[in-house]
């Protein structure tokens, strides 16, 4: 039978582990950044002259854009990758462009499309929590402007509302609310998603 003093041991030695884990996920994570914000600067630049050189129709209503993003004419390709347009957040400087379908893949390249659309107001958008990416939401404030463009370069703009952190299993919770456009992210622990939801502004 174990000892107090043996469990006591092995409790210190379980979260010495977990710490050097949690370390060198950071570490993991700090090193992939800045690689991840060259690439995405290079992909908004890309994005941003496809865009300008688009010569598409704009789509006149929700149904003419859902029949566009099944037939895949509502999207701009940069280096074989789909997007739907691309995010700025001035009070952070940063300009984030947008794939079309999330996957865990796909994060390592930008934020992603989750759910919804800006047609129909109930858009989610997921990104990775490198700084580069989605890792500062939680420095954002209720008020602090939001501007997508979409790949036929017409701009929204957006107004955070309500900053949220909700648990990863509240899906139904992140994807169906009152709110135009939601961002989330994942804390460092992975067992929390920050939440930033937004309103179209007047």
């Amino acid at each position: 039978m174990m000892t107090l003093r043996k469990f006591g041991g092995v409790l210190i030695v379980l979260g010495v582990t977990l710490m050097m884990v949690a370390a060198m996920i950071v570490m993991y994570n700090l090193d992939n950044d800045g690689d991840v914000a060259a690439a995405t600067d290079e992909v908004v630049a890309a994005l941003s002259k496809a865009i300008a050189d688009r010569d598409g129709a704009l789509p006149k209503s929700e149904a003419e854009a859902i029949a566009m993003r099944e037939a895949g004419t509502d999207v701009v390709y940069v280096d074989g990758h789909a997007y739907i347009g691309y995010l700025t957040v001035p009070s952070q400087n940063l300009e984030l462009p947008i794939l079309s379908a999330w996957s865990y893949d796909n994060l390592k390249i930008a934020p992603c499309s989750y759910s919804g659309s800006i047609y129909s107001n109930d858009l989610v958008l997921c990104g990775h929590n490198y700084r580069s990416h989605f890792g500062r939401l939680n420095n954002l404030s209720i008020g602090d402007t939001i501007r997508f463009i979409n790949v036929f370069g017409v701009v929204t703009d957006y107004r955070v509302a309500e900053l949220q952190v909700l648990r990863p299993t509240a899906v139904d919770k992140m994807t169906k609310s009152r709110f135009d456009m939601t961002l989330f992210t994942c804390n460092m622990a992975g067992n929390a998603r920050f939440t930033v939801r937004c309103m179209r502004a007047e």
